[in-house]
C-alpha cells in the first residue's frame, strides 16, 4: 500500500497550488491519498486567502482521494501539523509530509513509496529524506545513489507509525545528555545550528518540531536517508517560510528532473560526506561569537540594543 501525502498550508496559496501541481507530475499521485492541513486564521486579514485556498483544496484533482483537514481555530504550525501527521501515521501506518513551499521531481513519490518499503524493518533507519543539500563536490564522494546521516530533514520526508511514536516532545534527557561535552561535540558535527534552537525552544520562543527529532534520532543511533541527487527544493527562503530567512543558495536550487535513485542494501556513513555538509552549515558567528557573548552576559544586551535601533529606524 502506497504512502498517504500530507502538504500544509497557511496563507501561501501561489506556493501551496505549486506544490500540488509538482506532486501531481508523479506517476503514483493518481494511486495516492493527499491529505491537506489547513491551519486557521490568527490575524483578520489572513481569513480571506485562507479561505480562497480551502475551496482550493476542494477542487484538486490528480490523486485517489484528497481529504482536508481544515482547522477551525488557528493552532500554530506545531500543533497543527504534528496533530495532523499523528492522525494519519495512526492510520496508515506510515507518511510522507512536506510543507506548501517544496517542489518535488517527478521521481519523488517513486522514491519514497520504494524506500519506506525496503527499509522498514531496518530500526536505525528513522526517516527516508527526498531532499539533499546543495554542495557541488558531494557526488564525487559517493559511489550509491543514496547514503546515510544522522541529520533529520522535513524538505520532503517519509516515516513510520513505529518511529514517530517513540519521539519524547518533552526532550526529558536533554540536561542528562548535553551535561556530557562530549555529546555536545558531536551532537554539533551532525548538525551545528540545531542546539541554538533546541535553546530557543526550551525558552519557549520557538517550537522547533525538526530540532526535537535530531535530539531524539542522535541520542537513538538513528539514521536518515538522503538521495545523492536532490529530489526536492525548498522555495521558502525567499523569506516566505517559517523560520527559513532568504537564503540564495536554497532559494535558486534546482532540481534533476531525471534523477531515478537506485536503491541499495549495503548502506553505509560516509566521514567524508559528514565533513562536507558540517562545513556548509558551519556559522563562526552562530558556533564562536555568540557562545561567548553569551558567557559574558553580552548577548541580550546587544541583541536589545539592536532591537531598540531597528524600531528607531522604522
Amino acid at each position: 500500500m502506497l504512502a498517504p501525502v500530507l502538504v500544509s498550508v497557511y496563507n501561501r496559496r501561489k506556493s501551496f497550488l505549486e506544490c500540488i501541481e509538482y506532486l501531481k507530475r508523479n506517476s503514483l499521485a493518481s494511486k495516492t491519498i493527499l491529505y491537506v492541513v489547513s491551519d486557521a486564521a490568527y490575524r483578520k486579514e489572513d481569513k480571506e486567502i485562507i479561505e480562497l485556498i480551502r475551496k482550493d483544496i476542494e477542487k484538486i484533482k490528480g490523486f485517489q482521494k484528497v481529504v482536508a483537514l481544515n482547522r477551525e481555530e488557528n493552532l500554530g504550525a506545531y500543533v497543527s501539523i504534528n496533530s495532523a501527521i499523528e492522525e494519519i501515521i495512526n492510520q496508515h501506518g506510515k507518511i510522507i509530509f512536506l510543507e506548501d513551499d517544496i517542489r518535488v521531481s517527478p521521481f519523488f513519490l517513486k522514491y519514497m513509496n520504494n524506500s519506506l518499503e525496503k527499509y522498514e524493518n531496518d530500526k536505525k533507519i528513522f526517516s527516508i529524506s527526498g531532499y539533499n543539500f546543495p554542495l557541488n563536490d558531494i557526488e564525487e564522494e559517493l559511489k550509491e545513489d543514496i547514503f546515510l546521516w544522522e541529520r533529520y530533514c522535513p524538505w520532503g520526508v517519509g516515516t513510520w507509525k513505529n518511529r514517530w511514536e517513540k519521539i519524547d516532545w518533552d526532550l526529558k534527557k536533554y540536561k542528562e545528555i548535553f551535561s556530557d561535552k562530549e555529546n555536545v561535540k558531536k551532537f554539533n558535527k551532525i548538525e551545528p545550528n540545531c542546539i541554538t534552537m533546541l535553546e530557543k525552544d526550551r525558552e519557549g520562543v520557538v517550537k522547533a518540531t525538526d530540532a526535537r527529532v535530531c535530539f531524539h534520532t542522535f541520542i537513538n543511533n538513528m539514521y536518515t536517508i538522503y538521495p545523492r541527487k536532490t529530489l526536492t527544493v525548498n522555495r521558502g527562503h525567499d523569506g516566505s517560510g517559517e523560520h527559513c530567512g532568504v537564503d540564495k543558495k536554497y532559494f535558486l536550487q534546482q532540481l534533476d528532473e531525471d534523477f531515478d535513485p537506485v536503491l541499495t542494501n549495503d548502506l553505509k556513513e560516509n566521514k567524508e560526506v559528514y565533513r562536507k555538509m558540517y562545513e556548509f552549515h558551519y556559522s563562526f558567528l552562530r558556533q564562536i561569537i555568540k557562545p561567548i557573548l553569551k558567557k559574558l552576559k553580552l548577548f541580550d544586551l546587544i541583541n536589545n540594543f539592536r532591537y531598540f535601533v531597528m524600531r528607531k529606524i522604522k
